[in-house]
């Protein structure tokens, strides 16, 4: 094989296998491009089917094609592209661009803040709802009632006025008035020494009017007293007594030594017989007494004709009175 000679049924090397996809209508010679030169001459062998050529140099059909891409150029930095429909942002002059910043707390900062900024609004939060929490305590404490010595206005203390006696507080309803000690002493009945038979009764068909003194009808029953008294002298002895229907009588003696006369335990009240209730009366004896302690006793003796009575209370009086 020579050399331009590819052998039977190779075509020729100046027929373009391709030429059919770039032939003009009417099937005229293509024209060639710019720098493809003139068609080689026949029995002068092609170099090569394909030529390098730059994107977009190729015409198809004698025009050039509609997407032609310009090769790259270089621009120094800082400068923008010629094409004004895209360019890089590296392109543009300076660095790339930032988003806006602001300071801590300036207004055009938005909903974001900084952390200082946030860390103080929780401080000052905190600060608030502790005063507001001791404000409340201390005006509670301060305009409550319970207080005793409040000093603040609109307190519901209440004030004592003197009262017209000259005592400066109220006094407790169960508390009893405190004796005169110049005054003569008086006794309960029940209150005093019982013996021989002698004893306490309650007997509402008897007294109404709280325990006596009862069993004095047997001989050597007694009860006895020992008031003091501030100075010597003469008292009268007042005994509340009360008799069935008839008339008795006791042995008074007085600090040991027995009175020349019996206490008449008669029946005044003129009660029926039996009726106690009816028999009460008081009766009455002078006596002498000595200063400071003294002993009354009233005693139902072999000398005394009836002692069948009962006893609710016994007074001394000074000087010799009937009433």
């Amino acid at each position: 094989m020579t050399a331009g000679n590819h052998g039977a049924g190779t075509p020729p090397e100046d027929d373009d296998p391709f030429a059919h996809l770039y032939r003009p209508e009417g099937g005229a010679a293509p024209v060639p491009g710019p720098g493809e030169g003139t068609a080689p001459a026949p029995g002068v062998p092609r170099t090569s089917y394909t030529q390098v050529r730059a994107v977009g140099e190729r015409t198809y059909g004698g025009q050039q094609a509609a997407h032609q891409v310009p090769p790259q150029q270089a621009y120094p930095y800082g400068q923008s592209s010629p094409s004004p429909h895209y360019a890089a942002p590296e392109t543009y002059g300076g660095p790339p661009p930032q988003p806006p910043s602001f300071p801590p707390g300036d207004p055009g900062e938005g909903p974001r803040r900084g952390r200082g900024s946030g860390r103080n609004g929780l401080m000052l939060g905190a600060v608030a709802v502790v005063a507001t929490v001791v404000i409340a305590i201390v005006a509670a404490v301060l305009f409550s009632g319970d207080g005793e010595n409040s000093d603040v206005g609109g307190g519901d203390s209440e004030s004592v006025a003197p009262s017209p006696d000259g005592d400066d507080g109220p006094k407790n309803g169960d508390d009893k008035p405190e004796k005169d000690p110049t005054a003569p002493p008086t006794e309960e009945g029940a209150k005093l020494a019982l013996a021989g038979g002698a004893v306490v009764g309650s007997d509402t068909n008897v007294s109404e009017d709280g325990p006596y003194v009862h069993g004095l009808e047997k001989e050597g029953a007694s009860a006895t007293w020992k008031p003091e008294v501030s100075e010597a002298g003469e008292y009268t002895l007042f005994v509340d007594y009360s008799v069935p229907g008839k008339d008795a009588e006791l042995t008074l003696t007085i600090n040991g030594e027995a009175e020349g006369r019996a206490l008449n335990l008669e029946n005044f009240a003129k009660a029926k017989k039996n009726d106690w209730l009816a028999g009460w009366t008081r009766t009455y004896s002078w006596i002498s007494l000595e200063e400071g302690a003294n002993e009354i006793k009233l005693s139902c003796e072999s000398g005394n004709k009836e002692c069948q009575s009962a006893i609710s209370k016994v007074e001394l009086k000074e000087g010799q009175v009937s009433s």
